[in-house]
C-alpha cells in the first residue's frame, strides 16, 4: 500500500511537471510574439513572462482540494485588480501604439494608406499593456490545460501569428515555442499528463521544432512574402483566369504579344479608334510599373476620392462628364459590347470616355480602372462611352471650364480643380536615378519653351524614332533594361515605348500614367462593321495623359499606331464627324446578337465555347469548395462548442433522476452508435459480450452493472447515489472515446449531440 502512494506521487510530480514545461512553452511562445510586434521598443520580457508564470500557478493552485471558493476566486481575480489600476490608460495607449506598428508595417510592405491612430506613447505604457497581456496569457494556459482546449490556443494562436504575417516578418522560436506547448495539451489525458508513448512522440515533435527554429535565419524570412503573394496570386488565377498581359513588369514585356487565341470580342456602334484600359500604371521601379499606392490617398489628400463622388465627379467618367456639358460638342453615345474569351477577368476593358456601367456589377479601383464585383468576373457587359473622334492629342479644353455658365459646370469645375491639384502630386514623380538622362534626352532643346502637350508628345514621339528599335518580343536586360532601351542598346516592344513616353513626360511636368489593355485602329472597327476580334496581336501598351479640364486620354508613342504631324494637322482642319457601323443600323441585329451570331462559319457556337471555358474552371471551382468545406468545418465546431457547454450546464442543474435519463439516452445513442441493438432489460448479457469485443477498454460485466442500476432509477424509480451516477459516466466516456474509434465513428459521435431540441426539453 505504501509503495502504491509513492508511486502515485511519483506520477503525480511528473504530471505536475508536465503541465509546468507546457505552461512555460505557452507563455514564452507568446511572450516572444509579442515582442517580435514592438520591434525595437520592446521591453525586458523577463517580467512579464513571470507575471504570466505566477498567474498560471495561482490558477492551478485553487484546483487543490483544500483551496477554498473563496481563497479560488481571489487568486484569479488579484492580478487584475494589481495590474489594471498600475497600468490605467496607459494600457490602452499600448494597444493601440502596437496597432500603430502592425499598421506601419502594412503600409509600408504593401503601399498601404491605412490611418494610425493618434497616440502619444511611453515606455511605460508599452511594459503596462505587455503586464496585462501576460496575466491574460498567464489564466489562460492555465484554463487550456484544466479543460484541454486546443481549440482555444488555435485561436490564440492565429490572433499572434496574424499581426506578424501583416506585418512582414515572424519569429521562428515563437511559433516553435508555442506550438510546442500546444502539441503537450493536446496529447495529455484530460486531467493526466500524456501517456508513455504520447511522450515520445511529444518529445520527438518538439526536437524537431527546435532543430527548425535554431538552424531558420535569424532575419525576417523573404519566403513567408512571396509565400503571401504565391497564395494571392493563385487565389487571383482561380477566380478570374491567368491574365494574359505584364500587368506593367518590364520582365514580362515578351508576352504581350504571345499566343494566337482571341482574348476579346468587341461590337461597337461607331468608327473610331478603341482603346481599351486595363492595367493603370503610376510608380515606376527598376522592375516596372505599380498601381498607385494607398498611401497617395492619405495624408492631405485623405477622403478626396469621397469628397468627388459626393461632389458627382468620377474621375473614371470625366471625359465623358465633360463633353456632356459642353453646348456644342459633335460626340454622341457609343454602346460597346464587350465579350471576355480568353483574357483575364479581373478587370473590365473599357474605354478612357467610359460614361455608364448601368446592368455591369462593377466598382471603380480608385480613380484607375473598373473591377468586376463577381466571384468570377464578368464574361460579356455593355459600356457607354462618350468621346470624340479625332486622337486625343488634339483635344483643346473649352472655356467654360475656367468661367462656368450654369451651376452644372461650377460644380464640375470646383471638383476638377481639386482633382487636378491630386493628379499633379501624384503622376508627375520621376525616379531620381533617370532624370538627368530624361532631361538630356527630351527636354534639352525646348527647356525655356512653354510646352503644351501637343508639342511634348510631338518631342518624345521624334527622339524615339531617332533612338529606338521595335521588337515583338524583347528580352530583358535587367535593372537597366529601359535605360538601355532609350539609349539604343536593346529593342522594345509597346511595353517600353510606353513606359519611356510616360516618364519622360513626367520630367517635363505633364501627368501621365501607364497602361496597359488591348487597342483597335479606327480601320479595323470599319473593315469588321463595328465587329471585333482582338487577339495578343490587338494587346497593347500606351500613356494616358491628363488634360486639364478635360481629364485622362489616351495617346501613343509606339510606331505604326499613331498619326503622323501633316495627318493631325489635316484633320484639325476637318469637322470632327463620327460615323457609325452596322451595329446601329436598324435592320442589323442587336449587339448581343452579333456578339453570338456573327463570324462563327466554321467555328464553335458561343454557348459550346462558354460550356468550355466554364470546364476549364473546375479545378477553380474544387478549390473553392475545399474552402467552403473548410468554413463548414469551423461553423460546425462552433456550434458544438457552444451546444456542448449548454448541455453540460444543464446537466450540471439537473436532479438526480434527470441525469439518470440523461444518461440512459446518451447510452442509447452510443449503443446504436457503435451497432448495438440495446434494450433495456433485455439480452443485457449478449449486450455486455458483444461491447467486450468492439469497444477496447469496456470490462466484462461493465454494461450488466450499468444496465441493473438504469432499470432501477427508470423502472423502479428510485434517486440514484452519486457513485452510482459515476458508475454510468465512466461508461458512457468508454463508449465516446475517440481512441476507441475509427475516424467515421468518431465524427459521429463528435456532432450526433447538435441535434439538441428534443434533448434540451427532455431535460
Amino acid at each position: 500500500m505504501e509503495g502504491l502512494k509513492q508511486q502515485n506521487s511519483r506520477i503525480n510530480a511528473v504530471q505536475a511537471l508536465l503541465a509546468l514545461v507546457n505552461a512555460v512553452l505557452l507563455i514564452g511562445g507568446v511572450m516572444l510574439a509579442l515582442r517580435a510586434l514592438w520591434g525595437p521598443r520592446a521591453p525586458v520580457m523577463l517580467l512579464p513572462a513571470l507575471a504570466a508564470d505566477v498567474c498560471w500557478a495561482g490558477w492551478m493552485a485553487g484546483l487543490l482540494p483544500a483551496c477554498r471558493p473563496a481563497v479560488r476566486r481571489g487568486l484569479r481575480i488579484a492580478p487584475w485588480l494589481l495590474v489594471l489600476p498600475l497600468g490605467g490608460k496607459g494600457i490602452a495607449a499600448g494597444f493601440l501604439q502596437l496597432l500603430n506598428g502592425v499598421i506601419y508595417s502594412w503600409n509600408t510592405l504593401h503601399r498601404g494608406g491605412v490611418h494610425l491612430f493618434d497616440v502619444a506613447i511611453q515606455d511605460g505604457d508599452i511594459l503596462a499593456f505587455t503586464l496585462f497581456a501576460a496575466v491574460g496569457v498567464g489564466q489562460l494556459a492555465a484554463s487550456m490545460q484544466i479543460r484541454r482546449r486546443v481549440y482555444t490556443g488555435a485561436a490564440l494562436a492565429a490572433v499572434l501569428l496574424l499581426p506578424q504575417l501583416l506585418a512582414g516578418g515572424m519569429s521562428v522560436w515563437s511559433c516553435a515555442l508555442y506550438l510546442s506547448g500546444l502539441l503537450g495539451i493536446w496529447m495529455s489525458i484530460p486531467g493526466q499528463g500524456p501517456s508513455l508513448q504520447g511522450l515520445r512522440i511529444l518529445s520527438l515533435c518538439v526536437l524537431a521544432l527546435f532543430v527548425f527554429a535554431f538552424t531558420a535565419p535569424r532575419r525576417e524570412m523573404q519566403t513567408m512574402q512571396h509565400l503571401r503573394e504565391s497564395i494571392v496570386q493563385q487565389i487571383s488565377i482561380l477566380r478570374y483566369g491567368r491574365e494574359m498581359l505584364p500587368m506593367g513588369q518590364l520582365e514580362q514585356a515578351n508576352i504581350l504579344h504571345a499566343g494566337e487565341k482571341t482574348r476579346l470580342t468587341v461590337v461597337t456602334e461607331q468608327e473610331k479608334d478603341l482603346y481599351l484600359r486595363g492595367f493603370v500604371g503610376a510608380e515606376y521601379t527598376q522592375d516596372g510599373w505599380q498601381p498607385l499606392a494607398g498611401a497617395a490617398y492619405a495624408g492631405e489628400h485623405e477622403g478626396i476620392l469621397r469628397w468627388l463622388q459626393q461632389n458627382g465627379f468620377d474621375p473614371l467618367t470625366q471625359p465623358a462628364q465633360y463633353l456632356s456639358l459642353c453646348g456644342q460638342s459633335t460626340a454622341a453615345p457609343n454602346r460597346l459590347s464587350i465579350s471576355v474569351q480568353s483574357a483575364g477577368r479581373s478587370m473590365l476593358y473599357a474605354p478612357a470616355s467610359v460614361q455608364s456601367t448601368a446592368g455591369v456589377r462593377s466598382r471603380s479601383q480608385k480613380d484607375s480602372r473598373l473591377v468586376p464585383c463577381g466571384l468570377f468576373g464578368d464574361k460579356s457587359y455593355q459600356i457607354t462611352e462618350l468621346s470624340l473622334a479625332r486622337p486625343a492629342e488634339l483635344t483643346v479644353r473649352e472655356e467654360w471650364v475656367e468661367a462656368p455658365q450654369n451651376a452644372s459646370q461650377q460644380a464640375y469645375s470646383r471638383a476638377e480643380e481639386v482633382y487636378r491639384s491630386f493628379v499633379y502630386a501624384s503622376y508627375t514623380q520621376v525616379p531620381t536615378s533617370m532624370q538627368p538622362m530624361l532631361q538630356e534626352m527630351f527636354w534639352q532643346e525646348l527647356d525655356a519653351e512653354n510646352t503644351g502637350v501637343y508639342k511634348a508628345l510631338d518631342r518624345v514621339r521624334s527622339v524615339l524614332r531617332e533612338n529606338t528599335a521595335y521588337t515583338d518580343a524583347p528580352a530583358w536586360g535587367g535593372q537597366n533594361s529601359l535605360q538601355d532601351f532609350l539609349q539604343g542598346t536593346v529593342p522594345g516592344n509597346d511595353v517600353y515605348y510606353a513606359s519611356a513616353a510616360v516618364l519622360a513626360l513626367r520630367q517635363k511636368g505633364i501627368p501621365a500614367r501607364y497602361i496597359e489593355g488591348y487597342y483597335a485602329p479606327a480601320e479595323t472597327v470599319s473593315a469588321g462593321g463595328g465587329r471585333v476580334e482582338l487577339t495578343a496581336k490587338s494587346a497593347h501598351a500606351w500613356p494616358e495623359v491628363y488634360f486639364d479640364g478635360v481629364g485622362w486620354l489616351p495617346v501613343d508613342v509606339t510606331p505604326g499606331c499613331y498619326r503622323d504631324a501633316v495627318t493631325l494637322q489635316q484633320m484639325v482642319a476637318l469637322p470632327d464627324a463620327i460615323h457609325k457601323t452596322a451595329a446601329l443600323q436598324s435592320d442589323a441585329p442587336g449587339a448581343q446578337e452579333l456578339l453570338d451570331k456573327a463570324g462563327n462559319t466554321g467555328a464553335q457556337p458561343l454557348v459550346l465555347l462558354q460550356l468550355w471555358r466554364a470546364s476549364a474552371m473546375g479545378l477553380g471551382m474544387l478549390a473553392l469548395l475545399m474552402i467552403a468545406f473548410l468554413v463548414l468545418v469551423l461553423l460546425l465546431e462552433i456550434t458544438r462548442y457552444f451546444v456542448w457547454h449548454q448541455k453540460m450546464r444543464l446537466y450540471a442543474k439537473a436532479s438526480p433522476m434527470q441525469r439518470a435519463r440523461l444518461i440512459y439516452k446518451r447510452t442509447r445513442q452510443l449503443l446504436n452508435l457503435w451497432g448495438v441493438r440495446n434494450c433495456l432489460g433485455w439480452q443485457a448479457a449478449q449486450t455486455d459480450d458483444e461491447l467486450v469485443r468492439k469497444v477496447p477498454g469496456v470490462r466484462p460485466g461493465e454494461f450488466m452493472r450499468a444496465s441493473q442500476l438504469m432499470e432501477k432509477f427508470l423502472y423502479g424509480g428510485i434517486p440514484p447515489e452519486p457513485y452510482e451516477l459515476h458508475t454510468l459516466e465512466v461508461l458512457v466516456g468508454k463508449l465516446s472515446s475517440p481512441e476507441n474509434m475509427d475516424f467515421k465513428r468518431y465524427l459521429r459521435c463528435r456532432y450526433c449531440h447538435l441535434q439538441t431540441k428534443k434533448w434540451l426539453k427532455d431535460t
